[in-house]
């Protein structure tokens, strides 16, 4: 009874007015257009109520060097502008504009408009409407640098989520220029350095009735967490806070940004970013969701050909619908083959064999990502729900460079009598990619946000190599390219604990 009653709150928020305005989610990305000039086309793409009687797109677009631009989609000067319908809910629009710059420099572009939709439950207690929506994206134009496109964000800003079950998303993101992107979330802003009124993370204990139990397993408390390398953004899981002026849902907003890393002059540099403010629309009890086991992290040799089967379920009887995205298979010569190639909707399980045999004009650093998406059709009974994931592959294995008269211990053992810590509880915490050649990355195991003070390397001989001294539960990684290949040490330490673990540069 629950479900039939979500299911029917679903439709009466696709066909009722909203009781105020229109944005809901919102991007901005750029190309550069000209060989001989700093001129860029800027695409602001904007996700509106349908049923909002106000019209989108005549905000402000600000594009770093003291230019600004008002734009209107009806107008002569906005190119190639587009209306499109999506579902009956939710209007698109597509508003592309043209700027030069003059000289080079690093350029923080922006667009606002006054309002964001109303009873967005984790801004200012669902009194949104009178929170401006601000939107940046940063662009370096350098020489030394070259040309740069932002990246492309390919997935639907707007999804389903259900209570007590856990929610995936990632933005597809992909980057014409081969540039490395990591994630990282940020707040959504009402204006120029001004987060949005009162803004609450989703998993804030405001929206859980037992938060303590709030995981999909009942087992814990929740988490909403956005992986650096894979963009995967899980939220384990929504509450049952469900406060809506026209049906049991509740609208979360959250922001986060795609930032570009090129090695420059043997260093790497931030090369611009873009920004995704999205919503996830949570709606009442679901009996489940489809899901899949993710395959290990592989290396793949040049010559090998990798074959993986991929297996995809349902938790009742729905037919399902897997679907893929990634660098693979848009390789030109040797792109990764799917088989079947054209996803539809049929019964559960779903099989997806996929193969890929690299060739030497794949060799990278960085890996190459694999995004895996299974939807369920829904039923009268049952919403549709949505499962992301990501696969991790490495073309060539990683080269593990350890000092002669060292062995190397496993990366969950604590090394003691090198360093001069207390007993540690490494277990909690997980260091990725190890080996690694530029970033490493960590992991509460326990979902639980940790404060460091303090970030310390050692090399294998005990002495102190890198520090760094922070304030922030969102700094999730550190810069080890200027290390030499070897064996070290790191040392995490919060007010109340310290954390350690082993890790090889190569």
């Amino acid at each position: 009874m629950k479900a039939i009653v979500a299911t029917i709150a679903f439709l009466i928020m696709l066909t009722t007015p909203s009781e105020a305005t229109h944005l809901k989610a919102a991007d901005i990305t750029f190309k550069r257009i000209s060989q001989d000039f700093f001129t860029y086309e800027f695409t602001v793409t904007l996700y509106t109520d349908v049923q909002s009687p106000v019209r989108a797109g005549d905000g402000i677009i600000n594009f770093g060097d003291g230019v600004e631009a008002q734009l209107d989609i009806n107008a002569d000067s906005i190119e190639d502008s587009e209306f499109v319908g999506f579902n009956g809910q939710v209007l698109i629009y597509k508003i592309k504009i043209t700027h030069t710059y003059i000289v080079p420099g690093t350029y923080t572009i922006s667009y606002r408009e006054p309002n964001r939709n109303n009873e967005i439950v984790n801004i200012d207690g669902g009194n949104s409407v009178l929170t401006g929506f601000y939107l940046q994206a940063f662009l370096v134009l350098d020489p030394s640098v070259g040309f740069n496109d932002s990246p492309l964000l390919n997935s639907f800003p707007i999804d389903r989520a259900f209570v007590g079950v856990k929610f995936t998303h990632n933005a597809w993101a992909t980057d014409a220029d081969g540039d490395s992107l990591s994630y990282r979330l940020v707040f959504p802003l009402q204006d120029r350095e001004l987060p949005a009124r009162h803004y609450l993370l989703p998993d804030h204990d405001d929206f859980y009735s037992d938060f303590n139990t709030g995981n999909e397993a009942n087992g814990g408390p929740p988490s909403f967490l956005l992986d650096p390398v894979t963009g995967d953004l899980v939220w384990d899981a929504p509450g049952d806070y469900l406060s809506n002026s026209v049906g049991p849902f509740s609208e979360y907003t959250v922001a986060y940004i795609v930032e570009e890393w090129r090695k420059v002059n043997s260093e790497w540099m931030r090369i611009g970013y873009v920004t995704r403010d999205m919503q996830i629309i949570v709606s009442g009890e679901k009996g489940g969701r489809p899901d899949f086991e993710l395959p290990d992290h592989a290396q793949i040799a040049l010559g090998i050909t990798i074959d993986q089967d991929i297996d995809f379920s349902n938790f009742q009887d729905e037919d399902i619908k897997v679907s893929f995205f990634g660098e693979p298979f848009q390789l030109q010569n040797d792109a990764m083959t799917a088989t079947p190639d054209f996803p539809a909707f049929e019964s559960a399980p779903v099989a997806l064999n996929l193969q890929w045999s690299p060739g030497a004009q794949d060799l990278r650093d960085r890996p190459y990502l694999v995004h895996l998406k299974v939807e369920s059709t829904g039923s009268d009974t049952e919403p549709p729900a949505v499962t992301y994931g990501t696969w991790v592959l490495s073309v060539e294995p990683l080269k593990t460079v350890v000092p002669p008269g060292i062995s190397m211990p496993p990366t969950s053992t604590v090394v003691t009598g090198v360093i001069d810590l207390p007993e540690a509880s490494f277990e909690s915490f997980t260091f990725y990619p190890n080996p690694t050649g530029q970033w490493l990355f960590w992991k509460n195991n326990n979902d639980q946000r940790e404060v460091f003070e303090e970030i310390t390397i050692f090399n294998s001989l005990g002495k102190q190599t890198k520090r760094t001294k922070t304030a922030s539960n969102t700094i999730t990684g550190i810069v080890v390219a200027e290390l030499p290949p070897g064996l070290y040490f790191i040392s995490l330490k919060s007010k109340t604990a310290r954390y350690r673990g082993t890790f090889i540069k190569n």
